[in-house]
């Protein structure tokens, strides 16, 4: 199977499992705060109850995402439950920053093992390039007063720490991978980069966007960085406003792999058009 067939699928599997939120409250255009851990692998952050920052400077409440999770598969409801109208400081590591399948940023925080994940919508656009994978990010905002309450609550970022990914042309990036493709795949494979280029034109995969290829000084091999989520309008509306030839563009994306004179990346787009 090919590397953009693979892709597709894991995307289309991810988005299954990640966002199984269920209940929408009136009004809102996001579940309202009620998670459901035990219908797959990944916790949920109940959806917090407003948009604008938090007035206060001292939380009331501080939580891992371990705890977090932890309490959630207990409770469903927990933030509500325990920390109703509460300014909540939640901290954790970093496991992915994307777009939803309705256009609205999202953050996975790990919450224990592999695929323990919580899944917080954040105010913050562009949130990919403030909080990296595998740097520790403290969110925070006031827990509803209720699970009827109409308004979509989102976390906002407060910081984050650690080191970020290594920052590369395509490229040079390239030239490393054509090289020796063996010991890049060792030193990338698994790990983000911070990739910039220009846009060549944009990739179409079943007669989609998928994502797009950037220019190189030489012909081949081909580099394309594939995008996450592309599927929904907003989405791929998203896409389509940075994929134009010759824009140039920032990239956080992983290393999938190199066959048939094509370098594959999956990630993020720094550079957003909104």
């Amino acid at each position: 199977m090919s590397v953009t067939k693979c892709l597709r699928l894991a995307v289309k599997a991810f988005a299954t499992v990640a966002f199984a939120i269920v209940g929408c409250g009136p009004g809102s255009t996001r579940p309202t705060p009620t998670a459901s851990p035990s219908s797959g692998p990944d916790a949920t952050t109940p959806v917090p109850a407003t948009n604008t920052a938090p007035v206060k400077t001292t939380p009331d409440v501080k939580l891992t995402a371990e705890e977090f999770y932890k309490e959630s598969k207990k409770d469903g409801n927990y933030l509500i439950s325990k920390h109703a109208g509460k300014l909540v400081e939640l901290t954790g590591v970093v496991s992915k920053g994307l777009l939803d399948f309705g256009g609205d940023p999202l953050l996975l925080l790990i919450g224990g093992g592999e695929f323990d994940k919580v899944n917080c919508p954040v105010a913050d656009r562009n949130h990919w390039s403030k909080a990296y994978p595998g740097q520790t990010v403290t969110l925070w905002g006031t827990s509803p007063t209720s699970a009827a309450d109409p308004i979509p609550f989102v976390w906002h970022i407060k910081s984050a720490t650690g080191p970020e990914p290594t920052k590369l042309t395509a490229d040079d990036f390239v030239k490393e991978v054509v090289k020796d493709p063996e010991a890049a795949k060792k030193k990338y494979k698994g790990k983000h980069i911070l990739l910039t280029g220009d846009v060549a034109e944009p990739k179409m995969y079943d007669n989609k966007l998928a994502g797009f290829s950037l220019k190189l000084k030489e012909k081949e091999p081909v580099i394309v960085c594939y995008v996450y989520g592309v599927g929904g309008d907003k989405e791929t509306a998203f896409v389509k406003g940075v994929a134009k030839p010759g824009q140039k563009v920032t990239v956080l994306v992983e290393f999938e792999g190199y066959d048939a004179g094509e370098i594959s990346m999956r990630g993020s787009i720094l550079d957003p058009v909104y």
